[in-house]
């Protein structure tokens, strides 16, 4: 086998050799002419105003470019043309899909204001022959950066067309992308990933510690807030720690790169959800702090501190038992309860936003690339500025630098929970001015540091290569079907990467295949990760972590479990109304009992039970005036299933069964009077349900936030009875007729089947 540095010269030898020709792939292939179907025989010329306006049409020319209304500062004349030039594409780098057409932008205003949207129809065969389409782009071609691509906005599978926004003119085309190209630009992505995660590691430490600080000191007696902020920043070092993975190449130097997507908290900064990312670390406090409590003088010192000691006595009882993570659950659940920070869902962060830039955003590539190399003409992307001047470039970038400072406006809104109109002029443009100042600052911190994104790509390429001898990356088998995205499985084979690291506690991955020395507690080699991450997709979770024994890696395997858990999301509404909803439907005690569940823990086989019990009443009278009262009592729910797939990074899914017993009673009390004849009516409705059946979970996006567990019934046996009594008199004259019957006849028309989705919130 070959070792990391051998790869890397070839890696670089082959990259030259496609620079050279124009092209980025090793894939087989060959140089082809774009057999150009663009249906644009004539210049089309329209002028932009105050009205939007399209140029060219699907049906008539293959192409459509909407332009919406002041996209230019002043009117401004734009273009399809008909393409004379012979246009040679690499076929091993991307395919043609479609036409290739010319659009101009003419004038002293290269850059539009807002994004243009351009349609473009899509050669139907190809559409038809692909197993899946993420591999579909929109391309441009310029001298100085050759081919380019624009993620598409849509592709519709039924018009054959592909949607894609842009500020600026070009060749454009439709093409497919082949699966060794996908795979540099996914690699590239991650690359920039690392390095992002990688120069905000102070920031995300100072975040940690604000909001662990606020957890404690909410969780702790008001008397006791030094214990609380010494055992923050133990905490916090802790938690960062965990966050953190060391690189050993073959040479012995070592790269820190942040791994916090493993558990969602990279994530959750990029995206701005600090909400989830106030709950993960709740999670990661909560564990820390019960190693604390396994300590016999910690655990004292502990005791004394937070607000209720039976939260210690139930962590301290976990512990013995060796349940770690339910001691774990024990503090976290405690903490969140008590942080008026979690409560409000919303933090106000100021240090973070700093040195984030979404990269992936291709204009933002494009600006950057500028910003590095400049340029002497218009037809790079509508720039002409000379390197490194980022004053003249931000004022160049038209639309991309609105969009860059309406971002900054969103969210210095959302952190004060304010809306983006009621920021004062002077402050908001305060704030526009900073986010030029911090997107230089991105600029220029990336530019200095292009030579450690190179190394971080390096080392990516050589994990792809080795992913791939594993075959990993070898379609067809049930891990990478054929029609599931090739973007999707190498994320999903380095979300497995952290998930090895994080199921042995370890985050020194060692490179080296001929590694010479023993291994430190905090180090894993490279091989023994994809051995085990081979494992558990050929043969399963069982044989996974056996592996990781045999491996060396795990001593005791319960101790290395840390799998996830969640809980129900569910709210119940009283008041006037319900009597249609209570009678109609047998969700509402469903719905309320599966609080008395509380937090369900999946374990280390991805399996999970759990079991309740619940009553409750409700008061409430109808617009005639009747009043009811709804009480039920869930004597027994149970909930029994497995999750399949919930590798970190990817979606989860799972089966499983339910169960229910319950008693309703719905009584109703009436007063009126007809005819002279006063009457009272007093009614009890009385009914046992069985329920039983099957549970279909789904998570929300890519394992985010929520699951979804649609409960489908394959039983519901219910028995009741209905009685009546009604008092009634006229003058002196009084009576009272009681009827009691069984209501079986009723009960299914009334209660129907049970076939509903329930939400729950997934807590790691």
């Amino acid at each position: 086998m070959k070792k990391y540095v051998e790869i890397g010269i070839i890696s670089l030898l082959i990259l030259v050799l496609l620079l050279m020709s124009g092209c980025g792939t090793t894939e087989s292939g060959g140089v082809i002419s774009w057999n150009n179907t663009s249906s644009v025989s004539e210049e089309m010329v329209m002028l932009t105003g105050d009205a939007p306006i399209v140029l060219g049409s699907l049906d008539t020319h293959g192409i459509e470019v909407n332009v919406p209304a002041n996209a230019f500062e002043v009117p401004t004349e734009v273009a399809l043309m008909p393409l004379e030039e012979e246009v040679e594409v690499d076929s091993s780098v991307f395919k043609p899909a479609g036409g290739l057409y010319r659009f101009e932008i003419r004038g002293d205003q290269p850059r539009s204001d807002v994004p243009l949207e351009i349609t473009i129809k899509v050669d139907e065969k190809i559409l038809q022959k692909a197993q899946e389409t993420e591999g579909f782009r929109a391309v441009h071609y310029t001298n100085e950066y050759g081919w380019t691509y624009v993620k598409p906005l849509a592709i519709d599978l039924t018009a054959h067309t592909l949607t894609f926004e842009t500020y600026h003119n070009n060749w454009w085309g439709a093409a497919e992308l082949s699966e060794d190209e996908r795979t540099t630009l996914q690699i590239n992505d991650i690359s920039r990933r690392q390095w992002i995660t990688s120069q905000i590691d102070g920031e995300m430490e100072a975040l940690t510690k604000e909001i662990v600080d606020e957890m404690l000191i909410g969780a702790f007696d008001q008397h006791n807030t030094d214990i609380a902020t010494m055992i923050a920043k133990e905490v916090t070092q802790e938690i960062i720690n965990d966050l953190t993975l060391t690189i050993t190449s073959d040479s012995g130097s070592e790269t820190k790169v942040g791994v916090g997507t493993s558990i969602g908290m990279m994530d959750n900064v990029l995206n701005g959800d600090y909400a989830a990312l106030s709950t993960t670390i709740a999670m990661e406090t909560g564990k820390a702090l019960s190693k604390r409590l396994s300590n016999e003088s910690l655990g004292e010192e502990l005791g004394t501190g937070l607000k209720h000691a039976g939260v210690v006595a139930q962590s301290l009882g976990a512990i013995s038992e060796g349940d770690f993570i339910g001691a774990s659950k024990h503090i976290s659940e405690f903490v969140i309860g008590e942080s008026k920070v979690l409560k409000a869902g919303q933090l106000a962060v100021k240090v973070v936003d700093k040195k984030i830039s979404n990269w992936r955003d291709t204009e933002i590539e494009k600006a950057y690339q500028i910003y590095l190399n400049g340029t002497e003409s218009w037809l790079p992307w509508g720039y002409n500025v000379e390197a490194g001047d980022f004053e003249s470039l931000f004022t160049q970038m038209r639309g991309v630098a609105h969009k860059v400072q309406a971002d900054a406006l969103e969210r210095y809104a959302f952190q004060r929970d304010i809306h983006v109109d009621d920021i004062p002029a002077d402050v908001a443009n305060d704030i526009r001015n900073q986010a030029s100042k911090d997107l230089e600052e991105q600029f220029e911190l990336r530019k200095q540091q292009e030579s450690e994104i190179e190394k971080l790509r390096k080392n990516n390429e050589y994990v792809m290569e080795r992913i791939k001898d594993w075959k990993l990356m070898d379609r067809g088998r049930s891990y990478f079907p054929d029609d599931y995205p090739v973007e999707l499985q190498i994320e999903r084979i380095f979300g497995q990467i952290n998930k090895v690291m994080h199921d042995t506690s370890r985050n020194n991955v060692i490179y080296d295949m001929s590694y010479p020395f023993e291994l430190q507690e905090d180090q894993v080699e490279l091989e023994q990760i994809l051995d085990a991450i081979f494992t558990r997709y050929t043969d399963g979770e069982e044989a996974y972590w056996e592996r990781l024994k045999e491996l060396g890696l795990i001593e005791d395997r319960e101790r290395y479990v840390d799998r996830f858990a969640f809980q129900p999301d569910v709210e119940l509404t009283d008041g006037n109304g319900l009597v249609n909803v209570l009678m109609e439907s047998n969700i509402l005690p469903f719905n309320d009992a599966l609080r008395s569940l509380g937090t369900i823990t999946v374990d280390q086989n991805d399996q999970f039970s759990a079991s309740g019990s619940h009553s409750k009443s409700l008061d409430f009278t109808a617009s005639n005036g009747e009043q009811f009262n709804w009480s039920f009592e869930v004597d027994n729910i149970t909930l029994e299933g497995q999750f399949m797939d919930n590798d970190i990074n990817e979606k989860v899914h799972g089966t499983g069964r339910f169960s229910a017993n319950y008693t309703a009673v719905l009584t109703s009390h009436y007063e009126g009077e007809i005819l002279g004849e006063s009457f009272t009516t007093n009614r009890e409705f009385v009914f046992h349900t069985t329920l039983s059946g099957t549970m279909d979970i789904k998570s929300s996006g890519a394992f985010k936030d929520k699951l979804f567990v649609t409960m489908e019934a394959e039983s519901n046996a219910t028995s009741g009875s209905l009685t009546t009594r009604r008092t009634s008199s006229r003058g002196d004259v009084s009576e009272t007729t009681d009827s009691n019957y069984p209501v079986s006849a009723y009960i299914p028309k009334t209660m129907g089947s049970y076939d509903e989705t329930h939400q729950f919130m997934i807590l790691r």
